[in-house]
């Protein structure tokens, strides 16, 4: 697949140094960072304190008719201090009524769907430990069963545990799956493998501009529907969901957009306590590419369900085609300094919350502020965005291998 141009905030291409368009906004790094540190050390210590990555919890919680609202903090890096309360997040269910969703997802994915099960399959074999001197088991250990012959010719009685015995652990794993479903995911991309449409033999009706464009309908109508960078990402969690339900982790999907720092919409697809069901796929199927991309507020909300949750291994693994910005991230609109800065506090404060982040972009320019935001083991770029599902998969397996 070639390389695509995604749109919006996602169309940034590189310069001759491998820099996208960010590069001038970040990559005077060592100034900045020398001016906050001289900065710091003339605040007192009461003040300086603020800085560190304290996990940041809402402040308050009600209902309304859009949702359970929350409000966030939200990190001001020219202040180098939290803004309590700044944004308001509407945590709300997304639900759906394509119960065929999933059925679809395994048709298009055969092949791949065989593989993730497989490599999910060898984290449960990973998670068996041995039991020796068993009395049943998978199979007979042979030094057992010598020294209870040697036993019984002596006379003496042996207690027949002669079994080696595989037990399944049980991982001890709690992930989130966290996915931008801002208006850039509506970015429709070309499937080099599709033939090109067919227009309709001409004829003497094709001076009729009426019955040419009925004819030109008609033969749309017999191609696939376009895929955009959304529809991938729907099909890389519907594999993800089907194939962890075998696994016995435990996990949620949420969804994130926003319409500024009073309106960060938070969708709950899957919550820890709901099963995998076809009403699980029709409420990722539901999810529209809608508003703008606040990370800070989604991640901190996800981050502190999360951190409620009793598993000791926690994952928090966020997909993006681009990104943070929203109408008023910073004092100026769409400041990409500030949204990024927010973006990467939120991830330490969740990191020092004993999470385990990963950040996978579908952004070609993804490396400009990805290096910002988080280590560079915690984040890939993914150029094809067809190898998201394959990618996910591996980034997962990876991250809760330690828990087998």
């Amino acid at each position: 697949m070639p390389n695509l141009a995604l749109p919006g905030h996602a169309r940034a291409t590189s310069s001759a140094a491998g820099a996208g368009p960010l590069a001038g906004d970040l990559a005077d790094s060592a100034t900045w960072t020398a001016r906050a540190s001289a900065a710091l050390e003339c605040m007192p210590v009461r003040a300086r304190t603020r800085s560190s990555p304290r996990p940041s919890v809402p402040t308050s919680a009600h209902d309304t008719p859009g949702g359970r609202a929350h409000t966030i903090d939200e990190w001001d890096w020219r202040a180098q201090r939290f803004l309590p309360g700044w944004c308001t997040l509407y945590e709300q269910r997304s639900s759906g009524r394509d119960t065929r969703f999933i059925e679809g997802v395994r048709r298009r994915h055969v092949a791949l769907a065989r593989e993730v099960h497989r490599r999910f399959a060898a984290l449960r074999r990973e998670a068996l430990q041995r039991v020796h001197g068993a009395s049943d088991g998978d199979e007979l250990e042979l030094d057992r069963v010598i020294e209870a012959l040697v036993e019984r010719r002596a006379g003496r009685p042996h207690d027949g545990a002669l079994y080696l015995r595989r037990d399944r652990a049980q991982r001890d794993v709690c992930a989130v799956f966290l996915v931008d479903t801002s208006a850039s995911t509506d970015f429709v991309l070309r499937d080099p493998t599709a033939p090109p449409m067919q227009s309709p033999p001409p004829s003497p009706q094709d001076d009729d501009v009426y019955l040419y464009a009925g004819a030109l309908a008609q033969a749309a109508a017999h191609q696939p529907p376009p895929r955009r960078v959304i529809d991938v990402a729907k099909d890389a969690l519907a594999l993800m969901c089907d194939a962890l339900q075998t696994l016995g982790d435990r996990f949620a999907v949420y969804a994130f957009s926003g319409h500024g720092r009073a309106q960060v919409e938070f969708y709950v697809v899957k919550a820890f306590d709901d099963a995998v069901s076809m009403h699980t796929a029709a409420a990722l199927a539901a999810l529209r590419p809608q508003g703008a991309t606040r990370a800070g507020a989604a991640i901190r909300h996800a981050s502190a369900l999360l951190a409620r949750q009793p598993q000791r291994h926690k994952v928090l693994i966020v997909v993006s085609d681009g990104y943070p910005e929203d109408i008023d991230y910073g004092p100026e609109p769409r400041e990409l300094r500030y949204a990024i800065e927010d973006t990467a506090h939120a991830l330490r404060e969740a990191e020092a919350s004993s999470i385990s982040t990963f950040n996978l972009s579908i952004d070609p320019a993804g490396h400009d502020y990805l290096r910002r935001m988080c280590p560079r083991e915690r984040y890939l770029v993914i150029d094809d965005v067809a190898a998201l599902p394959g990618e996910l998969t591996k980034v997962y397996q990876a991250m809760t291998r330690a828990a087998a």
